[in-house]
């Protein structure tokens, strides 16, 4: 059912609600679905969230450090990482495949600066030092903020928070009348 913009769902057992709200964070098109358990005194409002899970590709990921550690590192520092995504978990896992690109969902807060790419130290294979490598960060979605406000949502334009402000009116090539009383009570132009 669909409530001012609130979707409501009726689960058959308490079991499936649970497991629907531990198992998130829930994306559709990659934009995260915020969940909260119902109950008669639940009041529908919507809130102005902080922080928001969104998914990151990061690319030319150097052989030597695709683990799950390695990736951890890596993620967080981006920002704060929730987990890495079943594929990328499962190649860290069997050591099957070792791919240049890794999924990771990662958790933002308004004054958060995303990153479009690092510069890592990774260790020699045989140990006597390290190389620089540099892995790009591709966001699934960039959330829409506002700066000033700290909320995600919308943008300056559309922040319930801004003040409105007169347009001002810019002339070019105006000729400015100069009046000039005289003391018999006409005036001149």
């Amino acid at each position: 059912m669909k409530f001012k913009g609130f979707f409501i769902f009726q689960f058959k057992t308490f079991k499936g609600l649970e497991d629907v709200l531990e198992n998130g964070p829930w994306m559709i098109h990659n934009s995260p679905v915020i969940l909260k358990k119902y109950t008669m005194n639940t009041r529908l409002c919507k809130e102005e969230p902080t922080r928001i899970p969104v998914g990151v590709k990061i690319h030319d990921v150097p052989m030597q450090v695709f683990s799950k550690d390695g990736l951890s590192i890596i993620a967080s520092q981006i920002v704060k990482p929730i987990m890495l995504d079943s594929y990328t978990s499962s190649m860290c896992i069997e050591s099957w495949w070792r791919s240049s690109l890794a999924g990771s969902l990662i958790e933002i807060n308004t004054d958060d600066v995303l990153k479009e790419s690092l510069t890592i130290g990774v260790p020699l294979i045989e140990g006597s030092g390290f190389t620089i490598e540099t892995v790009t960060i591709e966001y699934e979605w960039k959330p829409p903020r506002y700066d000033i406000c700290k909320i995600f949502g919308h943008v300056h334009d559309h922040c319930p928070k801004k003040v409105s402000v007169p347009p001002t009116v810019v002339t070019h090539n105006v000729i400015t009348l100069t009046v000039e009383k005289t003391n018999d009570g006409f005036q001149t132009v």
